[in-house]
Parts: structure tokens; C-alpha cells; sequence
């Protein structure tokens, strides 16, 4: 007798819950992803400090710092540059990127449907009973679903693992937007410095030239030799050698801006044609603590992202170790018939394999980690190293300054001593010529402290990550 469906139905159910007891015993807990990044080697303060000014109040870094240097063309240019430039493109679409392979990764935690047709005429050769060769057709369509049940999270930290990937990219395109406003900063104060520094070198060559000129009289009113024209010609000469130096960089320093700021090289010099001043300096933030770097660096939350990807992975490879059970069913419209059912797969004879890649992902992990922690060691040797920068560029602002105030003493001293009539016009000339030296240095320097404080602002991670890079117009108008 046989046993009727109703029994078979009844005898399997012990068969199956014993089953699902051992899957849901062999269930992964929570993945190795979830974890918090190792503890990062940062120390209780920072190798150097920030001086602040007589009365002036510390003032936290805004997100758009760079409007703390008070330069409306700077705003413009930084901010059509984030719009415009193509390391933020780049980035951009790298974001994309991953967020499209994010979304592709959930759509594996639910079911998939798809719609069948299918036809088939097969061919038999003719066999002992039959002589004559045998033709069948076959046709259906229908709906066949399928669904994975995840037991063990293999789908869900692959999604993990690519939703990391997306938290990365956005913090790939902070940072890209950091070193593309901090390279436009520094190079557009560069060019100002230039601008200022090459102010006095033309009024160094004009006094050079009114010195060939006063001993060209001299020589025709029989009062000098030629050797002393040779020589004050020599002195000419060479100030029109720096010149040359000095307008080559000038022209470099611009096509540098252009192609960070994403604009032609001609607009930009009428932009800037005309020299301006430097702002003030900043006003002193507070002073920088280490552990906020690990929430303002983009940087570092890059790596931070890319290790609970990595780990997700480990996570993803241990749980091909594991059975895997899916549902799948079927309904055709042929002949109204369906059909449902559990598929359990393991993969036993190729565990090797499975093994390998197992190994290779923990290698990633363990990179990743390393990789995180040499991040934030860079991020920490950045910011002494920028406040070192600044403080000694502000000591050297400082001595320079006060070399130019004694440069103008002395070039005070030769007019007096000329309109007694205890020195030469030459002798004029060189004191001008060194007070315009000194001032030269000291703009050139003043240059100089600006961009050390970008590169403060830039170790500091900016104001910290940004949601949204601030809209540009699509072109700047050189006449505003």
C-alpha cells in the first residue's frame, strides 16, 4: 500500500525543522563589519601650538575656509572650482559609481522574478521499438522567482561591503575637494606674493637705470671713468636677469591656477591683472585637538570605510563555507501548472577554493587596517608639521619686517648724507635698491605665512566633511 501525500507531508515536517535547528545553529552572528576600527595611534596633543595675537579671540574653522583670508576673488575662484575642476569630477563619478553598486548589491537580499518562454522541438533517432525517427514540441511560458534566504549573511555583507564603498566615496570626494580648494589657495596667494614681489624688482631696475644714466653724465662731464659704467651696467643687467626669472615663474604660477581653477590662462590674468594686497591673516582657531581628526580628516574616514568593506568581505567569503538555501518557484501559463521548493547547496568538494579566497580577504582586512592606522599617523605628522611651518614663518615674517624698517632707515640716512653733500647719488641708489630688497622679501614672506595657513586648514581636515560642494556660475567674468 502506498502511503498517500498527506502522510509524506506529515513525516517530512521532523525532517525539516531538524534541519532548519542546524542551519539557524550554524547561523553567523553579527559580521566582523560592525566592528569599531582599531584604536587609532593618536597622541594627547600635538607636537606644536597655535600663538595667537595680542586680544585676538580663537574663531573655529568654517567649512568654507578659505573666506577667513576676506579675498572675494579667491571666493569665486574656489568656488567655481568645485563645480568645475577634474579631480572632483573624477571623484564624482567614482561616487556614482559605487552608489549604482550598492544599489545592484541590495536588490540580492530580495526575491528575483523573471518571465519565461521557451520552445523546443527535439529529435529522437529511431530505437528498437520505434523505426521511425521521433519529433516532439515543446512550449511554456510562465513566471520562475527565486529567492536566497541568507542564513548565514553571505548577500548581506556583500551589500555591507558596497555600502561602505559608497561611504568611502564620498569621503574620497570631501578630501578631492580639500586638495583642490587648498592647491587653488596656495597657488593664488603665490601668484598675489609674485605679483608684489615683482612690484619691486621693476623699482629695483629702474634705480639700477637712473644709476647708468647719472654716471653716462658724469663720464661726459669728465667726473667718472668707464669702469664705473661697466659696472653699474653689470649691476642693470642682472636685475634684468631676475627679472626674466621672476616673470617666468610669475607665468607658470598662472597656468597652475588655471588648470586648478578650470579656467583658460588669459581670463585669469585679466582677472588678475591688477595687483592687490593681501588680506589680514586669519583669525586663530582654537587650539587643535588630535582626536578630531578622526571625524574632520575625509581622509581618514576614507580608510575607516574601506576597512569595514574589507571586513565585510571576510564576512561575505566565511559564509560560502556555509550551506546555502534558496526558494525558487515556477508557474506556467501553458498549462497552469507551478511548482515550489527548497534548493540547500554546499559546497563540500571544493572547499580548498573557498578556503583561498577566505585567506585573501583577511590579507585585504589586515591591510586595510594597516592602511587605516598609517593614515591617521600622516594625519597627525601633517598638522605638526603645519604648525611648525606656520610658527616659523610667522618668526621669520617678523625679522624680515623689522630688516625692512631698518632698510628705510638707512635709505633715509643717504638722502640726508647726499643733500649734505657727504655722499654720491650711487650711494643712494644702493640704499634704495637694499630697502627695496627687503621689502621684497618681506612680501614675498608675508606670501608665504598665508599659505602656511592653508596648509594648517588643510591638515585639519578643512571645517570638516562636506554634504554639498558649494554651486558655482559656469564661468567667471574677468571684469568683476
Amino acid at each position: 500500500m502506498k502511503p498517500r501525500p498527506t502522510s509524506l507531508l506529515l513525516a517530512a515536517r521532523p525532517l525539516a525543522a531538524g534541519l532548519l535547528t542546524l542551519l539557524a545553529g550554524c547561523a553567523t552572528q553579527p559580521g566582523s563589519a560592525t566592528k569599531p576600527p582599531p584604536a587609532a595611534p593618536l597622541p594627547a596633543a600635538f607636537d606644536g601650538h597655535l600663538t595667537k595675537e595680542r586680544g585676538e579671540s580663537p574663531a573655529p574653522v568654517a567649512r568654507d575656509w578659505w573666506t577667513a583670508f576676506n579675498d572675494a576673488t579667491l571666493d569665486r575662484l574656489v568656488s567655481h572650482a568645485l563645480s568645475a575642476n577634474e579631480d572632483i569630477l573624477i571623484a564624482d563619478a567614482r561616487l556614482r559609481e559605487a552608489e549604482a553598486g550598492y544599489a545592484a548589491a541590495r536588490t540580492g537580499r530580495e526575491p528575483s522574478v523573471d518571465a519565461v518562454a521557451e520552445y523546443r522541438r527535439q529529435h529522437l533517432p529511431p530505437n528498437d521499438r520505434n523505426r521511425d525517427p521521433l519529433i516532439s514540441q515543446y512550449a511554456v511560458t510562465g513566471i520562475a522567482a527565486s529567492w536566497d534566504a541568507d542564513l548565514f549573511g553571505r548577500v548581506r555583507s556583500l551589500a555591507e561591503a558596497a555600502r561602505a564603498g559608497v561611504r568611502a566615496g564620498r569621503a574620497a570626494r570631501d578630501d578631492a575637494a580639500l586638495a583642490v580648494s587648498s592647491a587653488l589657495a596656495r597657488t593664488y596667494l603665490e601668484y598675489r606674493g609674485e605679483q608684489a614681489a615683482l612690484v619691486q624688482a621693476h623699482r629695483i631696475r629702474d634705480l639700477r637705470a637712473s644709476e647708468v644714466g647719472w654716471i653716462r653724465r658724469r663720464i661726459d662731464a669728465g667726473l667718472a671713468g668707464r669702469a664705473e659704467l661697466a659696472e653699474a651696467s653689470m649691476r642693470l643687467d642682472a636685475q634684468d636677469a631676475d627679472l626674466a626669472d621672476l616673470g617666468r615663474e610669475h607665468a607658470r604660477t598662472l597656468h597652475r591656477l588655471a588648470v586648478l581653477a578650470a579656467e583658460p590662462a588669459d581670463r585669469l590674468r585679466t582677472l588678475l591683472a591688477e595687483p592687490a594686497p593681501l588680506a589680514p591673516e586669519p583669525a586663530c582657531p582654537p587650539q587643535p585637538s588630535p582626536a578630531l581628526l578622526l571625524s574632520r580628516r575625509a581622509d581618514i574616514q576614507q580608510a575607516a570605510q574601506e576597512l569595514v568593506a574589507a571586513r565585510a568581505v571576510v564576512d561575505a567569503s566565511q559564509a560560502e563555507l556555509l550551506p546555502r538555501l534558496t526558494f525558487s518557484g515556477q508557474l506556467s501559463f501553458f498549462a497552469f501548472g507551478w511548482g515550489l521548493g527548497p534548493n540547500l547547496q554546499w559546497d563540500l568538494f571544493d572547499r580548498a577554493r573557498v578556503k583561498a579566497r577566505e585567506a585573501r580577504a583577511a590579507a585585504q582586512a589586515d591591510e586595510a587596517v594597516a592602511r587605516y592606522q598609517r593614515t591617521v599617523r600622516l594625519a597627525v605628522s601633517e598638522v605638526e608639521d603645519a604648525l611648525s611651518d606656520l610658527d616659523a614663518a610667522r618668526q621669520r615674517r617678523d625679522s624680515l619686517k623689522a630688516a625692512a624698517g631698518q632698510a628705510g632707515l638707512l635709505a633715509d640716512y643717504a638722502r640726508q648724507r647726499l643733500a649734505a653733500g657727504l655722499a654720491t647719488r650711487i650711494d643712494l641708489a644702493d640704499a634704495q635698491v637694499a630697502e627695496a630688497r627687503a621689502r621684497l622679501e618681506l612680501d614675498a614672506q608675508e606670501s608665504a605665512v598665508r599659505r602656511a595657513w592653508v596648509g594648517l586648514f588643510t591638515a585639519l581636515g578643512g571645517g570638516g566633511p562636506a554634504s554639498e560642494a558649494p554651486k558655482a556660475d559656469a564661468k567667471i567674468d574677468p571684469r568683476r
